[in-house]
């Protein structure tokens, strides 16, 4: 990755681009103690915001007492991985406050139902390190006693906390998961800000929108949508000059079509521009030369990506990658495009993909219906160049 474009990791406050607004209704949020929901497509920085300014913000405006309580739950499958990435959490952020150690220890008092350990540190450049473990001595504590014990730290003064959970519709999978977790996040109480983020809007909707549901209608929603196409003109124009070079706004607004104006993938294509040696412009007509080069050196990443799905996955996504925007993916005509697949096979393929994030489900395009898409359009542009015969 050169210097130009940043991908593939947190985005600090310069190299987001737009999306201002959106976080300063965030902030505001969060200083009056809401509960959020955040929803938008994956790779659109949503994360990046909450934690590298929203979160930050927060935090450094009472730094000894403010504790941002940090949890992924991309990979959770179960109660006990909840309970693991919520307990890896509440020991990470409490073992940041490095100050708050140094003060005293009386606010372990507060406490209840585990065990704390401080391991203090070993030199200067060295925070210590903090753990809680269950009055038996298992390193597993179970998430609504973490959750507990976050409520009774704030109610006691100790500390105040933010409370991010990302990937949030993961919990959606999992049995008995939501509603145990809206019974803690309850107990928690009023000002104790709490943010969500989604990323798989079928599965969003399952848990804020169905009327039984635990957390149906819960929380404050902010969206994540497309950015303005003159914004990020700007945004690639100027990190382009650097290189050496020169665009026009038609040039950008193609670009940033080509890979369905994901933030994510218009930075890694456009850093792949910009490191090509030399000083020239780049029009829109030029385009299609810079994808297949650089598809060409990213061959092997996604033919090793392709082969790990089934004959009839891959019919699927090469239906999808034909079509773009597939709308009655269970009419005649797609069924027919993807063959030798029957109408339940692929009605089953397309949710597994969609639980699994590899196919998205817009409803922001000019169709009336909901278009099914391959959320990682590099790769959708890899099927069409190698994977299609017509």
């Amino acid at each position: 990755m050169s210097s130009f474009f940043t991908y593939d990791r947190l985005l600090e406050a310069p190299d987001i681009c737009n999306f201002t607004a959106e976080a300063k209704r965030l902030v505001d949020h969060v200083k009056a103690g809401r509960a959020v929901r955040l929803y938008g497509r994956r790779n659109f920085g949503k994360t990046s915001i909450i934690k590298n300014i929203v979160a930050r913000q927060w935090e450094q405006e009472a730094p000894e007492r403010r504790v941002v309580f940090f949890v992924d739950l991309f990979a959770v499958q179960s109660l006990a991985d909840l309970s693991l990435e919520f307990t890896k959490a509440f020991n990470m952020a409490l073992s940041t406050k490095r100050k708050t150690w140094e003060k005293g220890l009386d606010w372990l008092k507060v406490l209840s139902r585990v065990r704390p350990t401080w391991t203090p540190p070993v030199d200067a450049s060295d925070f210590g390190s903090f753990s809680i473990k269950t009055e038996a001595g298992a390193s597993l504590v179970d998430f609504q006693t973490v959750l507990a014990n976050i409520a009774a730290l704030q109610q006691a003064g100790s500390f105040e906390f933010l409370i991010v959970l990302d990937e949030f519709q993961e919990i959606g999978l999992i049995p008995q998961a939501a509603a145990k977790l809206r019974t803690s996040l309850e107990a928690l109480g009023r000002g104790v800000p709490i943010v969500v983020l989604g990323s798989a809007q079928h599965l969003l909707e399952k848990l804020f929108e169905t009327p039984r549901a635990p957390f149906y209608h819960w929380g404050t929603s902010v969206e994540f949508g497309y950015i303005p196409y003159d914004e990020y003109h700007e945004y690639i124009a100027a990190r382009w000059r650097r290189a050496g070079k020169s665009t026009t706004a038609q040039a950008t607004r193609a670009l940033q079509d080509s890979v369905d104006r994901i933030p994510e993938s218009i930075n890694r294509f456009a850093d792949f521009i910009a490191s090509q040696p030399g000083d020239f412009e780049v029009l829109e007509s030029s385009l299609a030369v810079h994808l297949r080069s650089y598809l060409d050196q990213s061959l092997s990443i996604y033919a090793h990506r392709f082969a790990g799905y089934s004959v009839s996955q891959r019919r699927v996504m090469r239906a999808l990658a034909r079509e773009h925007r597939a709308v009655k993916v269970l009419g005649a005509e797609f069924v027919a495009a993807v063959g030798k697949v029957s109408k339940t096979g692929i009605d089953r393929i397309l949710k597994q993909f969609l639980d699994d994030g590899v196919v998205y489900r817009d409803f922001l395009g000019k169709e009336q219906s909901p278009a099914y898409l391959l959320a990682d359009p590099l790769f959708r542009h890899y099927l069409v160049r190698y994977q299609l015969l017509d």
